[in-house]
């Protein structure tokens, strides 16, 4: 009788609860660290990403919204802090901050201040939002097809040689070439150059992933993307993209260096006389925008060491500047014409370490945790974006142009980003 008895009480344990029953039971939650981020999020981001050529304010804007959307979202829920360096940002606001604070024109730097929290805040949204390697590769996907379509339309209208002005109701559009140089939708080639520059960073580490259709894909867009880098005639342009490929070829593929090679010979079969004569005024003092950009630098560097630690303030070039003026000078520049120089001037050799240790820390972070995994040589590719980039503007003011530092700053996250998925596939 015992063994009846345990089969009919295994029996009734087999039985299924009622439709009623079953409904009342819960779904167990997921924990909290895998919550991914909510899609309207990554939605608002994702858009931010493909409207940015064509509006830094409105993509400044989105952004916004997305990281307040997502701050509440995630205190709500008691998540964990994003890792983000947030440390050297104390570091970095306290530096901005006392170079306000000191500043020979106080209502306008605060707003330098206000502005540099605004570029932390794309660095935290991305690495926050982009929680899943889908939604990372989607995002770069999304930036690099964007930049490639820009940069097609700037080759299309350089060499057609171009322009259209558009001026009612306040509302100011320019399309066309500068002196015959690319430019696409931006105001000025070398502006055009360093968005290419952070592109070529991102395509190459969109090509890392495995697909030999996949490579071939990114290969012609980059392709479209380095043709049009050549008909800016960026000088400082074509040096930043020389040495972010080169890192690239050398630790990331050595393919990358016998394509570069072949896609510039051929490009010099059309532009032979084009580059030749931007080449020959790389070393030339007496070239005219040279010796301007020279006296500039001296005279941003006699800024910088009239008050080196903070500066004359954030925004106070254009009052400070003309005490430093050299009389030689023949362009009244709203910039020192240099990343390095007008930031020491301006906001001091502090908020200049601050934020240099800050890009470095994200590279070397990134490259390091990522090392024995699969995304390694997207960490290194994007970092060697940054390097490129720093190079530009090492001849340009690279935060000038909004667009250009909201894209650095995407890339900063992105590299922040890759760390969190060192131990998950790559695909």
């Amino acid at each position: 009788m015992i063994i009846p008895q345990l089969s009919a009480t295994m029996m009734a344990e087999e039985v299924p609860l009622p439709p009623s029953a079953a409904e009342i039971v819960p779904a167990p939650p997921l924990p909290l660290a895998d919550q991914p981020s909510p899609q309207a999020v990554v939605m608002l981001l994702f858009t931010a990403y493909v409207l940015l050529p064509l509006s830094s304010a409105l993509s400044a804007v989105l952004v916004l919204i997305a990281s307040g959307w997502l701050f509440a979202w995630r205190r709500k829920r008691s998540l964990p802090a994003v890792p983000v360096a947030s440390r050297l940002w104390l570091f970095l606001l306290a530096a901005v901050g006392l170079s306000a604070l000191f500043a020979v024109n106080k209502p306008d730097s605060w707003i330098g201040l206000v502005i540099t929290g605004a570029y932390l805040i794309v660095i935290w949204v991305t690495v926050a939002a982009l929680d899943t390697p889908e939604r990372y590769w989607q995002g770069m996907r999304l930036i690099f097809w964007g930049s490639v379509a820009w940069a097609a339309v700037g080759i299309v209208i350089s060499l057609a040689r171009f322009q259209w002005n558009f001026n009612s109701a306040g509302i100011i559009i320019t399309i066309g070439t500068w002196d015959h140089r690319a430019n696409s939708i931006f105001m000025h080639p070398n502006m055009l150059a360093g968005y290419l520059l952070l592109t070529v960073g991102i395509g190459i580490a969109l090509r890392t992933r495995e697909g030999f259709a996949r490579r071939w894909r990114y290969n012609s867009g980059l392709a479209i993307v380095l043709l049009c880098q050549l008909l800016t005639q960026s000088r400082s342009g074509w040096i930043g993209t020389f040495v972010a490929i080169l890192l690239a070829g050398l630790l990331v593929d050595r393919r990358l260096l016998i394509k570069s090679a072949l896609a510039f010979g051929v490009g010099l079969l059309f532009f032979y006389q084009m580059v030749w004569n931007r080449l020959l005024t790389l070393g030339a003092s007496e070239f005219g925008s040279n010796l301007n950009r020279i006296r500039v630098w001296n005279s941003a560097w006699q800024m910088i060491l009239d008050r080196p630690f903070f500066g004359f303030g954030p925004g106070s070039w254009r009052q400070v500047y003309p005490a430093f003026r050299d009389p030689l000078e023949w362009e009244n520049l709203p910039h020192a014409h240099s990343f390095f120089l007008h930031l020491g001037a301006e906001y001091g050799l502090s908020m200049l370490t601050a934020l240099l240790l800050l890009i470095g820390i994200y590279s070397v972070r990134s490259i390091r945790d990522s090392w024995n995994t699969p995304w390694r040589d997207a960490s290194l590719a994007l970092s060697f974006g940054v390097i490129g980039y720093l190079m530009l503007g090492a001849f340009e003011f690279i935060f000038s142009e909004g667009r250009n530092s909201i894209l650095f700053f995407t890339l900063l996250g992105f590299l922040a980003a890759t760390r969190r998925f060192a131990n998950a596939p790559s695909s």
